[in-house]
């Protein structure tokens, strides 16, 4: 029987490892990083189609970074202040392997994390989020999950030496009630 207390994570029978099923792409699961994992993020971070995008982590990405990562363990987790008068507002990063752009599915797995662990169990009422100017894939991912594009600062950060503008947009659950 399935520990409700988990809810809506699954846990792997044979690992004891809990994930998260995507709503509309099921055959894809959010996991907890992983050390194995290490080839597969250094070759997608290092990948001329995604770094240019992210302001950090640095490039070249190396193999010490995540080698830096415990097993999975009972890590406590901050409970948000939940008053409403002083609402927590929370951000968000991500990145995708080029072979699966194009497909959806980062926009499920935001939708899935912000649906059906970030609002019920994290508390998340307002995010904000910042993309890189030009990085349209990123703009389009936020504004069909419901982000408005509130406005773009440029030459907001430095990115490997460069100055680069920011696309700033925001979400909060109140907006959605007013759909």
């Amino acid at each position: 029987m399935a520990n409700p207390q988990l809810h809506p994570l699954e846990v792997n029978p044979k690992t004891g490892e809990p994930f998260l099923r995507l709503l509309a792409h099921k055959n894809i699961i959010l996991t907890p990083p992983r050390l194995s994992d290490a080839p597969f993020i250094i070759s997608i971070l290092n990948d001329e189609r995604v770094y240019p995008w992210l302001s950090s982590p640095p490039y070249p990405y190396l193999p010490g970074v995540l080698g830096s990562l415990k097993a999975p363990g009972r890590a406590s987790q901050g409970t948000p202040r939940r008053d409403p008068n002083d609402p927590d507002i929370w951000t968000a990063g991500d990145y995708l392997a080029p072979s699966h752009h194009r497909q959806g599915i980062m926009s499920d797995a935001f939708n899935t994390l912000l649906r059906q662990w970030g609002i019920p169990r994290m508390g998340v009422r307002r995010m904000v989020v910042t993309t890189l100017e030009g990085n349209k894939g990123s703009v389009r991912v936020f504004e069909k999950l419901g982000f408005k594009f509130r406005k773009t600062i440029n030459d907001a950060i430095d990115v490997r030496g460069t100055k680069r503008g920011v696309h700033m947009l925001e979400w909060t659950l109140e907006d959605e009630g007013n759909k």
